[in-house]
This record gives structure tokens, sequence and C-alpha cells, in this order.
């Protein structure tokens, strides 16, 4: 549809009378549509020398009470990434065709409901697989000029049509709306084999899609959620909080045949990628996401009394938890070997034969650390755009001058290590060896650059592994552990390859090269895209083959 004037609808009501036009010119019946002469909306599809003119955007709704409008556009939406921090969750509102003023009280009263939200997103799609109508939240305001995406998350596909931004006067919710949630259960686990010795778990209510406060004071799980507490150190009796779907045995036994680990990155927000990860595989297997908060977090499903709780980010390379008081030796990786065990115990998983460990972002740095640490997990890893590496050797695509910690741990093998990590680490060089052999996807997005999305590390060790931009330092780590493989891949295009020749980076020898890599286009630091895209439902669903996608291009 187009805007028109009152003079200009008098003329094209005029024009289609004297050709005689075989229908009418149909106007909008949405309610919350303002009929004011300066804003009447006429469809003009029926007019073949005009049909490409689009409706524009309807500025006249009203916001829910304590909102306010704060913009509209046509044909683009804001980033559904995770790595500002900034985007909370988004769902389908069903039966919806249409933003009309009913959508937007909807898509308020979601935002309401949820514990943080300060900005609320209705989004109308075309041809998209998500449907129609998609309201999508965020912890701030969000400018109109970041609204640069026009098309559907990953694969889901279709076409924006128009988007809409309000904001909360009184800043973010404190996710009070009325609610409640249901069913419980409890059960444990144990599993040998790690130095956290056991793990046990414990329901506390599931989801049906909204985010509402229920009956424990928690927010209401995402829909197919139950939320658990996962005690994975025996070390402390804290806990990590789990959302897991209907075949996880809180009690008894699964008859699943497939364990899908997701975890989440610097956005702790387990959600959001249980709900990213569900959109794939459904229930067709376990889901389990764990959390790994920071003392710094407040409000959704935290409980600093009783949930393990990190400084900062230092989960991601498997530091020791420092709270809640009282808690010692007890790693991140330490609760990822109690998971792995648990979901190897045959009296609850007895016909268990698939395990994948799923990540995004920060996420899939520390599965990548973990993977190199214990190679014998038998999970298959599936990384998408990770913010930096370990490198095994010395060298790096760009030259780390003035940069004396380019190789410390997380981003190379050198000290100082933790904890966990320096009773296990087995040198750089035999890391490779070790995680090589393995089965690994990694995904890099074409769009990961930092002129879309400047959050994450910038810190001079990143900059030696590919610069300012996650998409570059994917490109170049995959020609560099090419060269390490000794390979017959062709990585000549890939950023950093010249750099790294010129260094002889050269093979260690491993026994065997288990890693594939995939470009997916058109898509930027946005789990939900990178999964549901083609190369992430292959590599998520096992399949033998991925699509390459484009090649390294950049965008």
């Amino acid at each position: 549809m187009v805007r028109l004037t009152a003079a200009a609808l008098a003329s094209a009501l005029f024009l289609a009378a004297a050709n005689a036009l075989p229908s009418p010119i149909v106007f909008s019946t949405n309610s919350s549509d303002s009929l004011a002469s300066q804003q009447l909306e006429a469809r003009y599809e029926i007019l073949p020398d005009i049909s490409h003119l689009d409706r524009r955007y309807v500025s006249t709704f009203t916001p829910p009470s304590g909102y306010r409008f704060s913009w509209g556009i046509d044909g683009s939406r804001v980033s559904y990434g995770t790595s500002s921090g900034e985007y909370i969750t988004r769902s389908t509102i069903s039966g919806a065709s249409a933003v009309g003023q009913s959508e937007v009280s909807t898509c308020g009263a979601r935002c309401e409901a949820t514990n943080g939200c300060g900005f609320f997103h209705p989004v109308q799609m075309s041809g998209g697989s998500e449907g129609s109508v998609i309201c999508a939240l965020y912890k701030v305001k969000q400018s109109k000029s970041a609204a640069t995406y026009t098309t559907g998350a990953g694969s889901n596909g279709g076409t924006v049509r128009f988007s809409y931004g309000f904001t909360r006067d009184a800043g973010p919710s404190s996710g009070t709306a009325s609610g409640s949630a249901s069913g419980s259960g409890s059960g444990s686990g144990s599993g040998s084999g790690s130095s956290s010795g056991s793990g046990s778990g414990s329901g506390s209510g599931s989801g049906s899609g909204g985010s509402t406060t229920g009956s424990n004071g928690l927010p209401t799980p995402p829909s197919g959620a139950t939320l658990i507490q996962y005690k994975g150190c025996s070390s402390s009796s804290a806990t990590v909080p789990m959302f897991v779907n209907k075949n996880y045995p809180v009690s008894g036994s699964t008859s699943a045949s497939t364990v899908w680990i997701v975890q989440h990155g610097s956005g702790r927000n387990f959600n959001d990628y249980f709900a990213s990860l569900r959109n794939v595989v459904g229930d067709a297997g376990v889901i389990i996401a764990p959390n790994f908060y920071a003392t710094s977090d407040s409000g959704e499903w935290f409980q600093p009394a009783k949930n393990l709780a990190w400084r900062s980010n230092d989960w991601f390379n498997g530091d020791d938890a420092i709270a809640p008081s009282g808690v010692s030796s007890c790693s991140s990786f330490d609760v990822y070997d109690s998971i792995i065990s648990h979901v190897r115990d045959r009296s609850k998983f007895p016909n268990v034969n698939r395990v994948f460990i799923v990540a995004h972002s920060g996420g899939a740095s520390m599965m990548a650390k973990y993977g190199m640490l214990r190679p014998n997990t038998g999970a298959r890893y599936v990384l998408a755009n990770s913010p930096s590496m370990p490198y095994f050797t010395t060298a790096r695509p760009n030259a780390p001058t003035g940069c004396s910690n380019y190789n410390s741990f997380g981003y190379g093998w050198a000290g100082p290590l933790n904890r966990y990590v320096s009773a296990r680490s087995p040198g750089g060089q035999q890391a490779f060896r070790n995680w090589i052999t393995q089965d690994i996807t990694l995904m890099t997005a074409d769009l990961d650059t930092y002129s879309r999305d400047a959050s994450g590390d910038q810190s001079c060790p990143v900059q030696a592994q590919g610069g300012q931009n996650r998409r570059d330092r994917g490109y170049a780590f995959w020609a560099y552990i090419n060269l390490l493989g000794g390979t017959s891949t062709d990585v000549s295009k890939y950023y950093g390859y010249d750099s790294l020749k010129q260094q002889v980076v050269s093979s260690l020898g491993a026994s065997r090269f288990g890693a594939r890599h995939c470009v997916v286009d058109n898509v930027g630091h946005d789990n939900y895209a990178m999964f549901a895209s083609d190369c992430g439902r292959a590599a998520i669903n096992g399949a033998s083959s991925i699509p390459a996608g484009p090649g390294p291009i950049r965008p």
C-alpha cells in the first residue's frame, strides 16, 4: 500500500471509474488505522501500472500503557543476534497475518511479562516459515538505524514488510505479570570419570510459550522447556540452571537416541539458545541448555543463593566459579564433564548413541577448548561464529606487534592456566592432534562483521587472529587448521592464508582430519539464523555432508 493525500485519492478514484476497473479500490478495515483525510490507505494491487508500489508502515498505533511509539520502518528489522547482550528472545504471534493494534498490544504484554524487557519490536513478514508476525524483545531501546535486516532469520526465509519499535518509559520490566508455571519433577543421576564426581537434577516447572512469572517466582520457561537445577560439581551443592525438553528424564529413563547440548554465548541467555535449537530439532531427542551466570547478573532465572556464578564470562575458559559463598574447585568444564557422564548413564539414557554439542559465539569458543582438553567424549561439535580460538602454535594471521598476551590461554596455550586446564593441558601441538580427529563442524557467517555488530572481544590477541571481524577470524582459523592438518583442501582464498604460509605453518601429523566448514551467507552474529541455516540444520542433525555455502566471501 501507499499513503495518499485526499487529493491524490480523489484522482485515483476518478481514474478507476473512468477506466471501468473490474473491482473497486479496497480500504483497510484494520481498526487500528487512522482514517484521517491525510492518512487514508488504499490497496493498489488491481492497478497494474503502479503495482510495484507497497504500503508504508502504520504510524497511528496506540502504544500500551507505559510505552511509547519510537519508530516504524518499511522493509527491514533489527538484528536478532545475541552478542550485544540486548536481545532477549522472540516469538510468533499465532494466528496473526499482519501487525495491527491487537498484535501491538500482544507484543507489549509479552515485553511487560518478561523480566528485563525495555523495548518490543513487532515485525511483519511475508513468505517466511517462522510466521507472519514476530514479536522480538530487547533489554533497551533499539535505534531505527539498526533496522538493516530485510529477510527472516536464516533458512526461515521470507521478506520483512514492516517493523516497529516501542520503548518502555520506566525502563526494563521486572516481569511481574500474572501467570503460572506448570509441572514439576525430581530426579538424580550419577556419573563417573570427571573431577566433579556426580551430577543431579531436579525439575521446577514447564513452559508453554509465554514469559510470565510462575508460581515459584521465576519467569515461565520458553515453549517446550522445563527448568531444572543441575548439580555438576561434587565439591559444591550449588547448581547450574538448565532448560530441558520433555524427553529429558527428570525421573525414570528416556527412549531417545540423540542428545543435543546447546551452549549460550556471552549473553548468558540459555532461554534463547534452547528455543533456537528446538526450532531446528523439535523434540526428536533430548535437549539440554545449561546457563553459566556472572556474579553481576540479576533477575530472570538467576537464583544467587543456589546457582553457580563466575567472574564475568570466565566460564568460557573453564575457570572455577566464585559464587555462591563457599564454592571451590568447580569449573564450568567440570560441569560439562558431569553432564557428558550423565547422558552416558545407561540407566537413564539406555538408547543414546549420538551426543551433539551445539554452540555459538563465546559458547563456541568455550566448547572448542573443552573438546581440545577432553578429546574422548564421543560428542559431535557444531561451533558457529566463535570470536576467538586457541591457536596451537605461535603463528598468527596478523602480526601480534606489541601484544604480549597474544598466546595466553584462550588465544593460545601459554600460561597462566587455570586449575582445570593446568591439570589437563597437553600443550598446543598435541591439543591440535587430539582435537582435529573428532567430528567438528565450524560455521562462519559472512555478515559477522564489526560494522554490523561492534560487540564482543576486540583485544589485541583477537586482532592477531584476523582483525575486527569475527568472520575474518573464522576464515583465518579454517585456513590455519587445514595447513596444520596437511589437507588437500584449497584454502588459499581465505583470510590470513598468505601470512600463515609465509610463517611456514605446516602439518603436525594428525592421524585424521575430522573438521569441516561452511560459510552461511546473508547472516550476521545470530545463533537462531545460524542454527536454522541449511548448513546448521545439516550439521545439527548429523548429515554426512554439509552445504559449503558461497566460500570465503567478504561482503
